[in-house]
């Protein structure tokens, strides 16, 4: 459930509601586990911050203090500009993916480093960016759907 902008601001509010109640347990029982939630939200950019107030002051609470009680957010974007990816969101996500980018700005946004992404080889090639440091993958390549072959006419 939870298809196009009224749905998903569904889903965080009750994650939300869900944090909050982790919360109180855990400041009771600070041994308590809890099964780990993910929200996944596909192609960051179709959100508008300037809108879509309320979805950011609910993705801002996710980052910012879900962690602490199970509940991880995972973000996807092919325009990584500080408009789609405020720094107040940008400074709560602790591991970044970073894959090729086209322009400097692109790779500032993502890395802190206005050439870190943009020479990468492409395919596959990453660079996985967290308090660790900035560590370089090499992932496997998804090709398109298969094509099917045509013979050209003899001649």
């Amino acid at each position: 459930y939870g298809e196009g902008k009224n749905g998903i601001e569904d889903i965080m509010e009750e994650l939300t509601e869900e944090m909050e109640r982790r919360y109180k347990v855990l400041r009771k029982n600070k041994d308590k586990r809890y099964k780990s939630i993910f929200l996944i939200i596909e192609e960051l950019a179709s959100f508008n911050p300037k809108s879509d107030k309320e979805f950011y002051r609910l993705l801002g609470e996710l980052l910012s203090k879900g962690r602490a009680a199970s509940i991880y957010v995972i973000l996807t974007t092919q325009t990584p500009y500080a408009e789609i990816l405020p720094g107040i969101l940008k400074s709560n996500i602790n591991t970044k993916i970073g894959l090729k980018v086209n322009t400097k700005e692109a790779s500032k946004i993502i890395s802190g480093d206005y050439n870190e992404l943009i020479n990468l080889k492409g395919f596959g090639h990453a660079k996985i960016i967290n308090s660790l440091g900035i560590k370089e993958i090499q992932c496997f390549k998804i090709k398109g759907a298969p094509t099917k072959e045509v013979d050209a006419p003899d001649s």
